[in-house]
């Protein structure tokens, strides 16, 4: 997940490189800020090894995706982005999610397993 989130990031930030000056640059520095934040909040926890700690990252992740999807729906309306590349992103970030609430749910179920009735 960590490799999607990195090409995700690289894209998005090709992307906004169209962003019209200056009206556009404040939604530009948002969505690269999410873009960027987005692979350390998924590898922060499992680096850690400790299971509580991925959870909690990819929770952050899957809120993050949230986040940039909304500034890339407000850029297509403000006619930055090209519907077809807000179709092509969304596509990505609705896949991310999915496996991330995955391994949300996959964990969430192990942690409670651990923790017994």
């Amino acid at each position: 997940m960590e490799e999607k989130a990195i090409h995700l990031a690289l894209d998005l930030i090709r992307v906004t490189n169209q962003f019209p000056r200056p009206e556009g640059e404040r939604l530009k520095k948002e969505i690269r800020a999410l873009a960027i934040l987005l692979p350390g909040r998924i590898t922060a926890g499992r680096v850690k090894g400790d299971s509580r700690a991925f959870l909690t990252d990819l929770h952050r992740a899957v809120d993050t995706l949230s986040r940039i999807e909304l500034q890339i729906l407000v850029s297509t309306e403000m006619g930055f982005l090209d519907r077809s590349d807000f179709f092509r992103l969304e596509q990505r970030i609705l896949g991310m999610r999915q496996l991330g609430r995955g391994w949300y749910r996959g964990l969430l179920s192990r942690l409670r397993k651990e923790r017994g009735p």
